[in-house]
């Protein structure tokens, strides 16, 4: 357990280096810094539970944990602190905040580790330290991680809803994901374990492949702004119907691996509750709404071209070009068009504006 926990936290110093010198947006230090203070937390309570089963089993040998007899009032002890240490490198709601800032500012390789591996390593040590040694203390804190993961499963895919910059839109997915897994995990059922392994699979192979879809589109328009990019299939079809297909892995249509995985999650969370399965369906239905729209918004949306018209004293237009307006959506960048005109107008004595619109 030792050489596991060793070999984990150097997987996470490589990611905060990764996006620190490969970051690709102005924040890359404070989403390291995000980062670095969750996973550290997580790992002070992981050495903290790993120092504690030493000296109480004298031994940190899987077997011998295994097959050691922990208390009841232990086991919630230690399954608590092995939940919010691993939970925090999943991560689970609320430990969550940091993974769309580290996913929006770093690059795309980054992203494609960190979705891909290193997420994945939090879900195996629940699955091989949780479920196996501490099976009494996993299903005592199982009405508490049903709650977080159902409201962070809500929480991120409204989140989706609302957002417009496309690899915060695949994080707060991916997050909804590992939620809907970590759910079924704490049953402890058999097909909650299956339906564990193969939506962290699925999420594996589908996230890292809309990440390097979208890597591949920000080399050519060099945005990310779902606003501005619209009309894909018109200019990018093959590329736009790869699109396509992954949208239906990450939205687990039947036949994909997905489906089979958050179908044995719904037959694991049924022999718990049926308000909570209900829950966790019309969740599901989220998922399909938000991945639809934003397929239908970026391959099918209204194409148009941002351009600022200012009239001035000779009553001759004067054309911006587009590509310096360029960030156009959002408040800050309504902001940063408004004190250009204000600039505009000292500068060049405007004494009236005639038209001040932007053409969609």
């Amino acid at each position: 357990m030792v050489i596991f926990f060793f070999v984990f936290e150097t997987t996470l110093v490589l990611m905060y280096f990764l996006l620190y010198y490969w970051g690709s947006k102005l924040y890359k230090i404070r989403s390291g810094f995000y980062l670095f203070m969750f996973t550290i937390f997580g790992s002070i309570l992981l050495i903290i539970g790993i120092i504690f089963l030493l000296l109480i089993t004298g031994s940190t040998n899987l077997i011998v944990l295994e097959n050691f007899h922990f208390s009841v009032n232990q086991q919630k002890l230690f399954a608590f602190v092995f939940t919010i240490g691993f939970g925090i490198k999943v991560p689970i709601f609320p430990f969550h905040g940091w993974l769309p800032d580290v996913h929006s500012e770093g690059s795309t390789y980054g992203s494609i580790l960190l979705a891909g591996i290193l997420l994945k390593l939090g879900i195996y040590g629940l699955l091989r330290f949780g479920s196996t040694i501490l099976p009494y203390g996993i299903l005592y804190l199982s009405p508490l991680i049903f709650l977080w993961t159902l409201v962070g499963c809500f929480t991120c895919s409204y989140n989706c809803l609302r957002q417009y910059d496309l690899k915060k839109i695949i994080a707060y997915s991916s997050v909804t994901h590992i939620n809907f897994a970590i759910a079924s995990l704490y049953t402890l059922h058999i097909q909650g374990l299956m339906g564990c392994i193969i939506t962290s699979v699925n999420h594996g192979v589908s996230s890292s492949a809309l990440f390097m879809f979208l890597g591949f589109l920000y080399d050519r328009t060099h945005s990310r702004n779902l606003f501005t990019l619209q009309a894909l299939f018109h200019h990018y079809p093959v590329s736009s119907t790869l699109f396509f297909i992954l949208i239906l892995g990450n939205l687990s249509l039947p036949g994909t691996l997905g489906f089979y995985g958050e179908l044995f999650s719904i037959l694991s969370l049924a022999d718990v509750d049926f308000l909570l399965t209900a829950l966790f369906v019309w969740n599901v239905c989220l998922t399909t709404s938000y991945s639809l729209f934003l397929y239908k918004r970026i391959s099918f949306g209204k194409s148009f071209h941002r351009k600022l018209i200012i009239g001035i004293r000779l009553g001759k237009p004067f054309y911006l070009n587009p590509r310096l307006l360029n960030l156009l959506s959002g408040k800050q960048d309504r902001l940063i068009s408004y004190l250009f005109w204000m600039t505009s107008q000292k500068i060049l004595n405007i004494e009236y504006v005639s038209s001040l619109k932007f053409i969609w």
